[in-house]
């Protein structure tokens, strides 16, 4: 019976009516991207919008919603369709953007609003099922639903192929989903679960509908119901990611800064204050180790020694400020930084007196010294193990789908 799922497109077949459900679905997608690269931009370059944002993107994609086995596994259920709403890149949001555009317009306008939104909704929790079940990546992207229409539109052809034009609109959307799922595969890091997901419920969906008048339900009653219990279920989850993500604002701007002032740190102390450091002390320990003179009262009169010396504690002096001023500046850095600086006070540095040094025979300040150096070693090692944990956190994969 075709025209059981087969809705009239318009009382006049050259106007055709407006898919603004699809174009309601394509804004959204594009401000929510547009609002969470501004955020993620503004966390990054302190208080300026710029294009360095993408070092925190993963960490807003989590927040705002992305898809999580772990959180959803503790309950949040509304993970399972906030992801079609988030996009990791910029050619992820085009590229969906533009299947989205084509393919929702049709469908809309082929079965109905209602109709559409069920499907729609169901393929979107379907694509994260199938992602959730069979791989432990994040991910976040529209085309699990997209997959979805797809499978609808296999669907409507199948049951409508007495139809004028059914059997090129099943055709056509089986190859688009053939040769999508073989790309997929092809491509690294795509969602495949997700998109097969997606197109097992968006034929299962449709399917479902058909069944409605077989128990004298006409399809459009049954459509408009179904509608909006998905535009409610799909809207709230938006309404969920957003609340929880802007609760979360203050935390990550908070954790993306740790990370870039961990990598400034990393820079200052490293390239700025320990490599000079270490060359002052190896020109002082190579003065020390062929110099002739074995007290300090004759080590003393040496004015290049003494220079050294100099250039040693005012190293080691600008070391412990930097430690000290970046505790001041930003309590995500405290815990490095208080063990970095008891890595300093742990080392008994070798600084002249008033007099210019303390009584002291070479052999003992050497020693002194080579376990000043070990200390300003083991800070270097946990200033660059402290860059690379913070910025582990910046690196969570996204499965695009």
């Amino acid at each position: 019976m075709p025209t059981e799922i087969a809705t009239p497109i318009s009382e006049d077949p050259f106007i055709l009516p407006r898919p603004w459900v699809t174009q309601v679905l394509l804004t959204i997608n594009v401000m929510f991207y547009l609002v969470l690269w501004v955020l993620s931009a503004r966390s990054a370059s302190g208080s300026q919008i710029s294009l360095t944002g993408d070092q925190s993107w993963s960490l807003y994609l989590a927040a705002f919603g992305s898809k999580s086995n772990d959180l959803i596994a503790q309950g949040e259920y509304w993970r399972l369709m906030s992801p079609a709403f988030l996009h990791a890149s910029l050619l992820h949001l085009g590229c969906n953007s533009l299947a989205l555009y084509y393919m929702g317009s049709f469908v809309e306008i082929l079965i109905g609003k209602g109709p559409f939104l069920f499907v729609y909704a169901l393929s979107t929790m379907g694509g994260t099922v199938g992602s959730f079940l069979f791989t432990e990546a994040p991910s976040v992207g529209a085309s699990g639903a997209i997959f979805g229409l797809a499978g609808s539109l296999i669907a409507w052809g199948y049951w409508m192929k007495g139809a004028p034009g059914a059997r090129d609109v099943l055709k056509n959307a089986v190859s688009f989903c053939i040769l999508n799922i073989v790309l997929g595969y092809t491509i690294p890091n795509v969602d495949n679960y997700a998109h097969l997901g997606g197109l097992i419920a968006g034929l299962l969906s449709l399917s479902l509908m058909r069944m409605a008048p077989k128990v004298g339900l006409p399809f459009n009653v049954v459509g408009a119901l179904f509608g909006w219990v998905s535009a409610i279920a799909l809207f709230g989850s938006l309404g969920v990611s957003i609340q929880q993500g802007v609760q979360q604002i203050d935390a990550l701007q908070m954790k993306v800064t740790g990370v870039l002032e961990a990598t400034r740190l990393q820079n200052e102390i490293l390239n700025g204050t320990f490599e000079p450091w270490r060359e002052a002390y190896n020109d002082l320990v190579k003065h020390l180790q062929t110099s002739r003179l074995a007290r300090a009262a004759q080590i003393e009169k040496s004015p290049s020694i003494l220079a050294l010396m100099g250039q040693v504690r005012e190293r080691h002096q600008n070391l412990s400020r930097i430690l000290a001023d970046a505790s001041m500046e930003n309590p995500v850095n405290v815990t490095f930084v208080a063990r970095a600086l008891k890595r300093l006070v742990d080392i008994p540095p070798t600084k002249p007196d008033a007099a210019g040094l303390a009584p002291t025979q070479s052999v003992p300040m050497l020693t002194r010294m080579a376990y000043e150096r070990r200390c300003l070693e083991e800070v270097a090692r946990e200033v660059r193990a402290w860059q690379l944990m913070a910025e582990a956190t910046l690196e969570i994969q996204f499965n695009p789908r």
